[in-house]
């Protein structure tokens, strides 16, 4: 039984779950979470140096409700176009974040950020515990008009940073020389809530008469493309991943490679033998690549505790290049005579059957 709620869409009045135009049925947490991953996964990007798979900026997306609410996922069972306006037609916010080294950043100072395709030294931007904050020109093979190189560290002058808008404001002064023209650049640095990359703002050049001679715009196409220098994660160990919606349930602990285990202590059933699960179920034989960002291990469960008739899970894992989450790979069961014992369970965020295993503290999703 269904009613149409808005348009194009139906809800069951007894659950208010949603059933897509193409008439099959999902609970709307779980076909939210299908869309994002989706529109996420193919979200093409103006600047070329945003395909790069360990760019902060391409896993920051953030778009406007009128853009969000037409951009097109497919049906987990016929693979059938849906509008996501059609799930929701309230505000749509979505954001996707990776943690650094599981330390959450908190604020600029201590923090130096650069151009996606650049480096440290080729007008980076650096914020010290000071409270002072310099443009690195270090690696630069730039010149000023007087055919002197810039210095390595150009300071701020009449500077200011306002913590409630995460905005820096400073000012660059080349005079009594030029620098392409320019004797002063006027900078509004606007960073984002998790201070990974700048967000907006920009910069003004005056030339020696004090007249605007140019202006560039932060994070749009085209224009100053700059994001926090701290390396993403490049290993799964020191990490927990869980399951998108179940935070609670089973969640993995890579320790170090020599322990890794399934955390069993918030499931409520129990085994085949009626004993109670484990409080921590570890890996047989870890193994991690870091090349590939593969990982394998073996889960025994001997007579007569075996787990819905299992005796034995072979693990194969695939994560993402920044190891936010489990993007592939496979679980293989076989039961106490060592046969199979049904099709492998496989990792991925795509479908809606699938184990969806993410870190700890990387999907921030929220849809209004």
């Amino acid at each position: 039984m269904s009613h149409l709620y808005g348009e194009n869409q139906r809800l069951c009045t007894s659950c208010f779950e949603i059933f897509l135009p193409c008439n099959h049925f999902f609970c709307l947490s779980c076909i939210r979470q299908v869309a994002y991953m989706h529109i996420v996964s193919s979200q093409s990007y103006e600047n070329p140096f945003e395909q790069n798979h360990l760019s902060r900026r391409g896993r920051y997306l953030h778009w406007s409700r009128s853009d969000l609410l037409t951009k097109e996922f497919n049906c987990p069972y016929c693979r059938g176009a849906v509008a996501l306006g059609q799930l929701s037609s309230a505000t749509c916010e979505i954001k996707s974040t990776i943690t650094l080294n599981s330390k959450e950043i908190i604020s600029i100072w201590g923090e130096a950020y650069y151009q996606g395709v650049g480096s440290f030294g080729i007008a980076s931007y650096h914020f010290e515990e000071d409270g002072q904050a310099y443009i690195s020109y270090e690696k630069a093979h730039w010149k000023l008009d007087d055919g002197q190189p810039p210095p390595n560290k150009k300071y701020f002058e009449t500077a200011r940073y306002d913590e409630d808008s995460r905005t820096y404001y400073g000012t660059i002064d080349w005079r009594p020389t030029l620098f392409g023209e320019s004797a002063l650049w006027q900078y509004e640095i606007r960073f984002s809530p998790d201070f990974l990359i700048v967000e907006g703002g920009g910069v003004k050049s005056y030339d020696i008469n004090n007249e605007m001679n140019n202006e560039h715009k932060f994070n749009e196409p085209g224009g100053l493309m700059y994001e926090n220098s701290r390396p993403a994660l490049s290993s799964i160990f020191g990490n927990v991943y869980h399951e998108l919606q179940e935070e609670k349930r089973a969640p993995y602990h890579f320790e170090d490679p020599e322990n890794c285990y399934i955390s069993y202590a918030d499931v409520g059933r129990t085994l085949d033998d009626g004993s109670r699960f484990p409080l921590k179920k570890y890996f047989k034989d870890p193994e991690f690549n870091p090349e590939n960002k593969s990982f394998t291990g073996i889960i025994e469960w001997e007579l007569p505790g075996t787990c819905m008739g299992d005796s034995k899970w072979e693990y194969e894992m695939i994560f993402t290049e920044d190891c936010s989450y489990i993007v592939s790979g496979q679980v293989l069961r076989y039961n106490s005579e060592g046969e199979r014992s049904g099709p492998p369970l496989t990792y991925g965020l795509q479908m809606w059957n699938q184990l969806r295993y993410v870190h700890k503290k990387h999907i921030d999703f929220v849809l209004n």
